[in-house]
């Protein structure tokens, strides 16, 4: 009997959330989406490059302490990076992760000040005068394929 009720109410909860799922009021243009500050979609997209680049930081970071080790156990093949059979202290396995960490922080840093750098470039061109002509320089070698010489 019990199986039975469990059954039914694992039914009733689907079938309850079946039925409000759409509704009828509700309408795709009724429905704007949010607006954030600009402050707030940078500060996601720092935390989405952090710990999107994580991964490979801590590659890094692990190739770095491990060969650190290596080199401070006089080159002793049992440290060696990757395929050493001398386990990580604990201690090493922090520096690890924080360096990562940093790692990952720095990456994210990179990012933020580069669309920032962008961002600003392209506030700029929004705001000239109109009719300001916008020059693009081209390297030598194009502008002499351009003209006919070689």
């Amino acid at each position: 009997m019990s199986k039975n009720r469990c059954i039914f109410l694992i039914w009733l909860l689907i079938a309850d959330s079946a039925v409000y799922a759409q509704n009828a009021s509700t309408s795709a243009s009724a429905i704007e989406a949010p607006k954030f500050p600009q402050w707030v979609k940078d500060l996601r997209r720092a935390d989405i490059v952090a710990f999107g680049s994580f991964p490979l930081t801590m590659l890094f970071a692990g190739l770095v302490v491990d060969s650190v080790r290596f080199f401070s156990h006089s080159m002793d093949s049992r440290y060696a990076p990757l395929f050493g059979t001398a386990e990580k202290s604990k201690d090493e396995l922090i520096i690890t992760i924080s360096a990562a960490a940093a790692g990952s922080v720095l990456v994210a840093l990179a990012d933020y000040l580069i669309v920032q750098h962008k961002r600003r470039k392209q506030q700029q061109t929004e705001t000239l005068p109109e009719g300001t002509p916008i020059i693009i320089r081209k390297p030598l070698q194009e502008t002499a394929a351009d003209a006919g010489t070689p």
